[in-house]
């Protein structure tokens, strides 16, 4: 009885005295370097203060990137220059949880290609030197735009939007390129072509859930819509369409390569087929740009 009392001081005492050596600025420091990373695209400083098993939650539903996936994604974003790293701290604070071996950093900032301030809550342990273990980001709406949100999120579901679907990307800005895709199918293909697409992006949405896709496929996935006909066209053929919105040249928009990110050679081959036998005569494309109207 009296070792196990004094175990238990010592425990106790050890917990005190890493509670009492806890210090925020540690940890503040740390969260620094890995932004300070980010601005300089520098890849093996940004990812030296994360844990190897750490997970990262972005904002979009289907965002979940173990780190091995992460690591490609960030890789991608820093080699293409494509976007405005200089995210800026609007405010951080930081709570110790568990006698002082974690930290929890809230913080908001503010993010170039976002209108909307981001909350971002990342975990720390303190494992021979403070190591990021989970990162979630959302966006920050005030209260007053829930109406606005609420109404998109209806038309969404109603639209059948999936998590694939442009509906979680911003639309072309003024002067910015699109591309429209007509596919004239023939009115006895109806339903095979429209069960094509369907399995298209469900096998899209499994892919981007799993972290399969890379960034680059991931994002002209997320900007392409697709419109069904209401009507007819007057030799009795039916128009649909997929419209990127915006359209980056660099990307590559084939059906079949998305397909293979989640399906076997042989079962994309099939679905393929089913799309080449719906066509009534080749698919017509139309490059255009948005403008200020």
């Amino acid at each position: 009885m009296k070792k196990t009392f004094i175990a238990c001081c010592v425990l106790l005492l050890s917990h005190s005295i890493q509670a009492q050596s806890f210090k925020a600025a540690d940890v503040e420091a740390v969260d620094q370097q890995i932004y300070d990373a980010l601005r300089a695209r520098d890849l093996n400083a940004f990812f030296k203060n994360m844990a190897t098993d750490a997970v990262i939650y972005g904002t979009d539903p289907a965002d979940r990137w173990p780190m091995d996936v992460f690591r490609k994604r960030v890789e991608e974003d820093f080699k293409s220059n494509r976007l405005n790293l200089d995210v800026k701290t609007l405010s951080r604070e930081v709570m110790p949880l568990a006698g002082g071996r974690v930290a929890v950093v809230t913080k908001q900032t503010q993010w170039p290609f976002a209108k909307a301030p981001v909350r971002e809550v990342a975990v720390y342990e303190n494992t021979n030197g403070w190591k990021l273990k989970n990162m979630s980001l959302a966006l920050l709406l005030p209260d007053q735009q829930l109406p606005a949100l609420n109404q998109l999120v209806t038309s969404a579901s109603a639209g059948n939007v999936s998590t694939a679907g442009a509906a979680s990307m911003p639309r072309a800005g003024q002067n910015q390129p699109m591309a429209i895709w007509i596919n004239y199918v023939k009115p006895d293909r109806k339903q095979q072509f429209e069960q094509y697409i369907e399995r298209f992006w469900q096998v899209c949405d499994q892919a981007l859930q799993a972290g399969k896709m890379p960034k680059q496929e991931a994002d002209a996935c997320r900007q392409v819509r697709v419109q069904y006909p209401s009507k007819p066209n007057a030799d009795g053929t039916l128009s649909y369409i997929f419209m990127a919105d915006p359209y980056d040249p660099a990307n590559n928009y084939e059906m079949g390569h998305y397909m293979r990110f989640g399906l076997p050679e042989e079962e994309a081959k099939k679905l393929e087929k089913l799309y080449d036998d719906a066509q009534a005569r080749p698919q017509e494309g139309l490059y255009v740009q948005q403008k200020k109207y």
